[in-house]
């Protein structure tokens, strides 16, 4: 603003040292500003470069947070109780918990635990005696279920 008003003043005054040295003045205050904008686009155009690379590294982030809690051992089932349930998943196969045991190399009171655990939160349950008949002391044979399939593949397990 000051600016403008002087190269409105400058051709009234009379003196001309006194133009010549306003004038250099106003010429010198043009191109300070003429630097300070440039010097303002360029910081603007680092501040966009700057927020997409925040985008583009919290996406980055976000991503390897979710890969490294997949590679994560779940912290609600003990590790044992999770190879468990994966043999279930990979043998689609009905087990007991004597089968357990033995496949496991388990005492049938540990194998009884981790039964309890996925029952419990019923990623196994009971198998259908699918046209079998089961004789009345037979074992219990167990099978996985859809939520014991989903905690495989959301875990990335599976």
């Amino acid at each position: 603003m000051a600016v403008e008003w002087l190269a409105t003043v400058l051709p009234f005054i009379k003196d001309a040292k006194v133009s010549d040295i306003l004038r250099e003045q106003v010429t010198l205050l043009n191109m300070q500003r003429d630097d300070a904008i440039r010097e303002l686009d360029k910081a603007d155009a680092a501040l966009v470069e700057a927020t997409q690379q925040i985008a583009v590294l919290k996406t980055e982030n976000t991503n390897l947070s979710e890969q490294i809690n997949r590679l994560k051992p779940a912290k609600d089932l003990l590790e044992e109780t999770v190879k468990i349930l994966l043999h279930f998943y990979n043998e689609s196969a009905l087990l007991s918990e004597e089968n357990i045991a033995q496949i496991f190399n388990l005492q049938p009171s540990k194998a009884a635990y981790h039964i309890d655990i996925l029952r419990k939160k019923k990623f196994i349950g009971i198998a259908e005696s699918r046209g079998i008949p089961f004789a009345r002391h037979a074992p219990l044979y167990f099978e996985i279920m859809a939520p014991g399939r989903a905690y495989i593949v959301e875990k990335g397990l599976g």
